[in-house]
């Protein structure tokens, strides 16, 4: 091989030769076990794209049903990964192609999971403003955008609106469950849960008129029928809401226990197992966890110090931080203010993405404003992925109580969800069109907030947090989310209280105290998720530290990044496995 082409194919397999494309998906011979992996594939994306709401917006196509909850339901999910799993096993997976043996790797880890969940059903708060919050702005979103063309779509429309009664009935009915089993939200986390559902209970009261403009292809004899069918079909929802939040603010409230975390309840360890399992897709123990967080926050602690010291600042931490939080540098005086900082910080970023990366997405991106429903359980907003009613990458910042909102942060945050954070990532792997198109759409915690943390990190070989306040904001960012690991941890499976996990991060986080208030009640009703941020970060890092010792002068910073994105959302473990073939491969071609 001439050096010509070795430089060639060594490029090939740095820039390239994860995403699939240096053999075309759907191009390689299509062995015995490729063949039987995607038959299994195709069975479960069609399975998901029949039932799932979001999968259905996002590919256009007509939703006739809103997200299921009951016990029932689960296991029926259950028995079909049982036959999904019954036939993988069957498969010798080693044999496949690379991208399928990922995709049978992948797989495994969502049907095992699915096997679970109806074990821990009765243990899920899923009430909860942390598990249902998306669900109910996402389905007041989508009755918004739906296009009135023929009689079809106002019965469907009409359908939807009765789902979603039997979805608050569901609701009701699994929270009368948990309560006969000894299981209730926190005290704490009550008056929260009921704004969320009095927000977004005023919220879906003015979808009841139905602009004129929204029925102009109808007569007005169908115009007057549909709207007096949709005003008794709002009103039962709005009744449905109202039980909700009848139900929370009666004997319920009064029988909540002061103690919070899943650890308090009927196999709460066994359950925290589970979902820091599910969350973090790698085998780590609770115990082994919090030490880690333990260390990496003394860690960050003692760097965050130094970067005091440099600045000149001889006052302890919380003095420094008390200076951040009133400094008006770092305050924005209108909502429409956080918007324009944060897409000043997107602008410095971008001049330097074409250095790291080889290939990004094509969809647009941008910021905007939370909902008022939504800005009172977010400490701070979340990204939405373009979809078929808005085919743009939007990051939701709250804006709400700005004279406590620092944003001496602000840089690493918008990197972490736009770009080269959630962003890339998502955008990307839902236009890989050589992924099968479940890969397209699988999704895992640990994978996604893992790189989007990673991908703020890169702002510090950039020279994006040149400025020592930049780069102090930054480790605001990491050493909260290695907080995590403790608090997290603690209130889950060490039952710690409210209060003792407020201390802990009061003591070493930059966080206002209505933010850590927000967090540690997120951490008590979703317990497992938020340790997937830092995780995922600690592997990734890991991995490229690998890579830069493996390959020596031939890694390439752009390679790397295509490997850990081109192949899309991956279990941690399964990226390891992808990574070190990345390696191998590319280490077979250097001479």
């Amino acid at each position: 091989m001439s050096k010509t082409t070795k430089a060639l194919a060594l490029t090939l397999v740095l820039l390239g030769g994860a995403t699939g494309c240096e053999h075309g998906y759907f191009e390689i011979d299509r062995s015995t076990a490729a063949d039987e992996i995607r038959r299994i594939a195709d069975d479960l994306w069609q399975h998901q794209l029949d039932r799932e709401m979001y999968l259905r917006v996002t590919y256009g196509l007509p939703v006739d049903e809103l997200p299921q909850l009951s016990l029932e339901d689960l296991r029926a999910e259950a028995d079909f990964a049982a036959e999904l799993s019954a036939r993988l096993d069957r498969v010798e997976v080693s044999q496949a192609p690379h991208e399928d043996y990922l995709t049978a790797r992948t797989m495994r880890r969502d049907l095992e999971h699915a096997l679970e969940a109806p074990d821990f059903y009765w243990n899920n708060l899923s009430m909860s403003p942390y598990l249902s919050l998306y669900t109910w702005s996402a389905i007041n979103n989508l009755l918004e955008s739906v296009v009135f063309e023929n009689a079809e779509e106002l019965t469907r429309y009409r359908k939807l609106l009765a789902d979603y009664q039997r979805l608050l009935d569901q609701h009701l009915a699994k929270m009368t469950g948990q309560e006969e089993r000894g299981i209730r939200l926190p005290k704490a986390a009550i008056p929260g849960t009921i704004g969320m559902y009095e927000g977004f209970r005023d919220q879906f009261a003015g979808l009841r008129t139905i602009a004129t403009e929204r029925l102009a292809g109808f007569d007005e004899t169908t115009r007057v029928g549909f709207q007096s069918a949709v005003d008794v079909l709002v009103d039962a929802v709005v009744g449905g809401y109202d039980r909700m939040v009848e139900h929370l603010s009666g004997e319920y409230l009064d029988l909540a226990p002061e103690a919070v975390g899943a650890a308090q309840f009927e196999r709460g360890r066994e359950f925290y197992r589970h979902r820091a399992r599910l969350f973090t897709t790698v085998d780590m123990e609770p115990e082994e966890i919090h030490r880690l967080g333990l260390e990496r926050v003394d860690e960050l602690s003692e760097e965050m110090a130094r970067i005091r010291e440099g600045i000149g600042f001889d006052g302890d931490r919380e003095a420094f931080h008390d200076r951040l939080r009133s400094n008006p540098r770092f305050l924005a005086q209108r909502p429409e203010e956080v918007g324009k900082r944060l897409m000043a910080h997107v602008d410095r970023m971008e001049r330097r993405i074409p250095e790291y990366f080889s290939v990004v997405p094509k969809a647009e991106y941008g910021v905007r404003r939370l909902t008022p429903a939504e800005e009172v359980n977010s400490t701070f907003g979340y990204y939405k992925p373009p979809d078929s009613i808005e085919p743009v990458g939007y990051y939701n910042y709250n804006a709400s109580r700005l004279d406590q909102r620092s944003m001496v942060g602000a840089a690493s945050l918008i990197f972490h969800e736009l770009l080269p954070g959630h962003h890339f990532q998502v955008a990307l792997q839902m236009e890989n069109e050589s992924l099968h198109p479940y890969r397209q759409n699988v999704f895992n915690s640990a994978f996604a907030e893992g790189w989007a943390e990673y991908a703020a990190s890169l702002g510090m070989e950039m020279g994006l947090y040149e400025d020592p306040y930049d780069h102090y904001g930054h480790l605001t960012t990491e050493i909260f989310l290695a907080s995590r690991l403790v608090v997290d941890t603690g209130i889950g499976y060490y039952a710690w209280s409210l209060e003792r996990a407020r201390e802990f991060m009061g003591e070493h986080v930059f966080q206002s105290e209505v933010e850590i208030a927000t967090e540690t009640l997120r951490y008590a009703t979703r317990p497992g998720q938020a340790l997937a941020y830092r995780l995922g970060y600690e592997k990734i890092w890991e991995l490229r530290h690998r890579a830069e010792r493996e390959l020596g002068e031939a890694f390439d910073i752009r390679g790397f990044h295509a490997a850990v994105l081109g192949s899309g959302t991956l279990p941690l473990s399964v990226l390891e496995e992808h990574i070190d073939w990345w390696i191998e491969s590319a280490a077979r071609i250097v001479p």
